[in-house]
């Protein structure tokens, strides 16, 4: 088999044409899906008391208003007088448990 150097340099350059051109997508498709510095801000904004609160005390149990509650009444849906029951259904690879009301989380 010989070696064929115009054809090997030939290959390099469309690889290396095909490699741009994935990189100018891939910007693209990052500039589009990603968020503006002003959207990280107020993302920040909104959720940093919450973050400074955890922080503090280091409890997340607070926001487990229905996390392990599957068969139980919503207490969302109760307060209204709506009778509706906390679901379970793993998700995911590691098949981790996923709670929710059908009535009010959708």
């Amino acid at each position: 088999m010989a070696f064929n150097a115009k054809k090997l340099t030939e290959k390099a350059q469309e690889s290396i044409v095909t490699a741009q051109r994935l990189a100018e997508d891939d910007v693209a498709l990052i500039e589009a899906h990603f968020a503006h510095d002003e959207e990280v801000l107020a993302i920040l904004a909104e959720t940093r008391p919450r973050m400074r609160a955890s922080a503090v005390d280091g409890k997340q149990d607070r926001f487990k208003v229905i996390f392990g509650k599957a068969g139980r009444p919503c207490p969302r849906c109760a307060a209204e007088g709506v009778m509706s029951l906390i679901r379970v259904r793993g998700q995911g690879d590691d098949n981790r448990r996923t709670f929710w009301c059908e009535t009010c989380q959708r």
